[in-house]
């Protein structure tokens, strides 16, 4: 009994708990104010006449649109650019290569009775008499401009029907020095059997007289140096044609670009007489090795006393040739296409016009009262360029390939430095006459190109 008292209790409690708090008490009414003389009633409780209340102000709100990103990523621009960046890749290639040598190419001119300016022959003093020595041109064919590092890297864009390629290569400055060497006086004295000493060995300079073939040169007895340099940059852009098949298989795709490259060279002459062999006893110096002593076979006029003489005199010729070659260019690429590898054969044949500018410099050629001198010629001619690869491009996966070729790039009607000295003398009361005269060739570059293809996908 008590238990279902206790329960009607709570539900009671309930039922009152929910009821509003107005149905709990009487409402109170209030009275109306009587209105003021000469007021309608009416007019008076329609609140026509009553204080206005104060609300304070007034607050609006608005919507915000949603955020879209600066109004950007819903544009027709960035599906473009997410488009483009899907089908783009970025490849960097490690190149080794070798250039061409420059060849047997004299340093000098023709001397004239003389057979073979590279073999010893007999050297005399300039008013005539007896031989006072050997000497041989120099030649460059030792240069060898091998083994140059260099880097590619290329930009690829699909496009449709086609794609876009951009590259940027270079290589590092390829150098090569040598010397002649045993230069100077053979030995001092007489042999042990009475004999003569060996006749001195100079290295030579030799030059036309006045644009003619003559018999004139500029000795060294000291040191005959020759730095030969080579600098290589290019770049270029290519539009490729798609297969018009799709899938595995061989692909062959046209081409059409256009392609510039830079080649600078420089050769250096550096050559140093300080002994005078004349056949006299009037050397300008005995003091062969500098250290201020008379040392034995250094007394050459026999007065006991040592002549230190003038300071050697140190001739230099300068050449330096800068080519820029601008041309459009045309090709074709066969692919033999698979799932996970591709073979490749890639000529391309640019032809256009080479900008020329050369270069060439002496300073003391024949004296040390010879004063610098300086000749250079520019302009412009027509050049070809062949540019042939043999490449291979593994696929470990869908966005990154491995890529490997042979490359032969070939130039004609480029300039070398040595093509473009005037080896000429119009004698001593004349100015050093050693200028430009320009020459062209063909020349070639070749080596293994290595690295790695990225999809930006």
């Amino acid at each position: 009994m008590i238990g279902r008292l206790t329960v009607l209790a709570v539900v009671a409690v309930a039922v009152t708990a929910s009821v509003p708090a107005y149905g709990q008490y009487p409402a109170r009414r209030t009275a109306m104010p009587t209105p003021p003389a000469g007021v309608s009633p009416a007019s008076y409780a329609a609140g026509a006449w009553a204080n206005p209340s104060n609300t304070g102000p007034v607050m609006g709100e608005q919507m915000l649109s949603r955020d879209k990103g600066w109004d950007y990523e819903d544009t027709q621009l960035d599906f473009l650019l997410q488009r483009l960046t899907r089908n783009t890749w970025i490849r960097l290639d490690y190149r080794l290569w070798d250039a061409s040598r420059p060849g047997d190419h004299l340093l000098g001119a023709n001397i004239l009775g003389v057979a073979n300016e590279r073999l010893p022959f007999n050297v005399y003093p300039e008013g005539g008499g007896a031989a006072i020595g050997t000497a041989t041109v120099p030649a460059i064919d030792a240069v060898s401009l091998k083994n140059v590092n260099g880097m590619r890297a290329t930009l690829g864009i699909a496009l449709a029907g086609g794609s876009l390629e951009a590259d940027i290569w270079g290589s590092k400055e390829n150098e090569y020095e040598f010397s002649v060497p045993n230069l100077g006086p053979q030995d001092f004295g007489p042999s042990e059997g009475g004999a003569l000493p060996p006749p001195p060995v100079f290295a030579a300079t030799s030059t036309m007289v006045n644009g003619e073939l003559g018999n004139n040169q500029f000795l060294y007895d000291h040191s005959f140096h020759v730095r030969y340099v080579q600098d290589l940059w290019g770049t270029g852009i290519n539009y490729i044609a798609d297969d018009a098949q799709e899938g595995e298989g061989l692909k062959i795709l046209p081409m059409i670009g256009f392609r510039y490259f830079e080649m600078n060279e420089g050769m250096f002459q550096t050559g140093i007489f300080d002994g005078g062999f004349d056949g006299d006893v009037d050397f300008p110096g005995e003091d062969f090795n500098g250290n201020g002593q008379l040392d034995p076979g250094e007394d050459l006029n026999g007065d006991g006393v040592l002549e230190p003489g003038m300071p050697a005199l140190i001739s230099v010729i300068n050449s330096t040739v800068n080519n820029e070659v601008f041309a459009p260019q045309f090709g074709l690429r066969f692919q033999l296409q698979h799932r996970w590898f591709t073979l490749g054969f890639e000529p391309k044949v640019a032809v256009g016009v080479n900008a020329y500018q050369m270069h060439v410099s002496t300073n003391r050629l024949r004296s040390h009262d010879d004063p610098y001198t300086s000749q250079s010629r520019r302009g412009a001619r027509l050049a070809q360029v062949g540019d042939f690869r043999f490449y291979v491009k593994l696929n470990p996966s869908e966005n990154i390939q491995l890529f490997c070729s042979y490359d032969i790039m070939v130039a004609g009607g480029v300039s070398r430095a040595h093509d473009n000295v005037y080896y000429n003398d119009n004698g001593q009361s004349e100015p050093p006459a050693i200028g430009v005269e320009p020459g062209f060739e063909v020349l070639w570059w070749q080596g293994l190109t290595v690295g790695g293809q990225i999809w930006l996908r």
